[in-house]
């Protein structure tokens, strides 16, 4: 109205084009700085149309207004990628988890018949029938372990996993730990779990607890040929948490791949090389798992000289992390 445009009108443009990239479509954007570049010529600079100023601020109006439009478009763009990753992801979830429900309840049963074969139940057994049943039951349990770290992979990809709290003995766990790995334990690998006198009780998740601490030992077990794997439980008072170490001797981790063994479905170079059973969702299952109960997580390894894990967990899980 003064023939002008100070800093006021600069501001009134950049609100236009502002609500203009609201609605994310490039068509709206520009139809914005149309009109503001026309107000600007015709309303606010009267008859000094063609001055100087003019032609400097109406190229810059029209690059500022492409620029909103560009991006705007790439927001759009990126949520819609987003959107339908997401709906990938959702989809392989829904398929995973019920194609490990579906195969679990068959191969139970399998287990079952096997175990009952195996203890004469079904009639007398030659050593060679014996020999076939173990091998059976052997491969049988591995597949049962996959199923079930399958589902639990997908119930915490999709936020369907519960943390219940109670208090936790540390050295009863190391205890169900022992017994829960047995079976992975080899002849030429000595496995020790020591627990430091006076760790207090921790309020947190046993039975995820258990799960980290069995699944960094099996890994350990499978990935060590000769030599030792040891558990070593300490009190840490001055963070007032308990530490957890497991140690071994076997393959090490290469320092290039020692982010990408907890993404699922990913296993060292070496472990590939050597078919060592196993999918790559273990260490994926105790990053998840550690995350629930707010600890941490350190790996130290080199390669050929073995791998130390060690896990964090703090004395008291105030409150229940939101798994969503």
């Amino acid at each position: 109205m003064c023939g002008g445009s100070g800093s006021d009108f600069y501001f009134v443009f950049f609100f236009v084009i502002f609500l203009a990239s609201l609605g994310e479509r490039a068509e709206l954007t520009a139809v914005g700085a149309a009109l503001a570049a026309g107000a600007s010529v015709f309303f606010l600079h009267g008859a000094n149309v063609w001055d100087t100023g003019m032609w400097l601020r109406v190229p810059f109006f029209l690059v500022t207004a492409l620029t909103y439009g560009y991006l705007t478009t790439n927001a759009r763009q990126a949520r819609s990628r987003a959107e339908a990753a997401e709906a990938v992801l959702a989809l392989k979830t829904t398929f995973l988890a019920t194609l490990s429900h579906e195969v679990r309840t068959p191969l139970n049963v399998i287990v079952g018949y096997t175990d009952m074969m195996r203890e004469g139940l079904l009639g007398e057994l030659v050593a060679a029938q014996r020999d076939a049943l173990d091998k059976m039951s052997t491969h049988s349990f591995e597949l049962l372990e996959l199923v079930d770290r399958t589902l639990k992979a997908s119930r915490l990809e999709s936020g369907g996993m519960p943390v219940h709290l109670g208090e936790v003995h540390v050295d009863a766990v190391l205890e169900e730990v022992q017994l829960a790995v047995s079976r992975h334990c080899k002849a030429d690998v000595d496995l020790s779990l020591r627990t430091q006198a006076g760790i207090p009780p921790v309020v947190t998740d046993r039975l995820k607890l258990k799960e980290i601490v069995a699944n960094l030992v099996t890994n350990a077990l499978k990935y060590t040929d000769k030599g030792a794997v040891t558990v070593d439980a300490r009190w840490a008072p001055r963070d007032r948490c308990v530490e957890i170490m497991v140690r071994d001797t076997g393959l090490g981790i290469r320092p290039e791949e020692r982010q990408a063994i907890f993404e699922p479905f990913t296993r060292a170079r070496e472990a590939d090389a050597r078919c060592t059973p196993g999918v790559g969702l273990g260490l994926f299952i105790v990053g998840r798992l550690i995350e629930l109960l707010r600890g941490e997580l350190r790996v130290e390894s080199e390669p050929g000289c073995g791998s130390t894990f060690t896990v964090r967990i703090p004395q008291r899980l105030e409150e229940v992390p939101n798994v969503a």
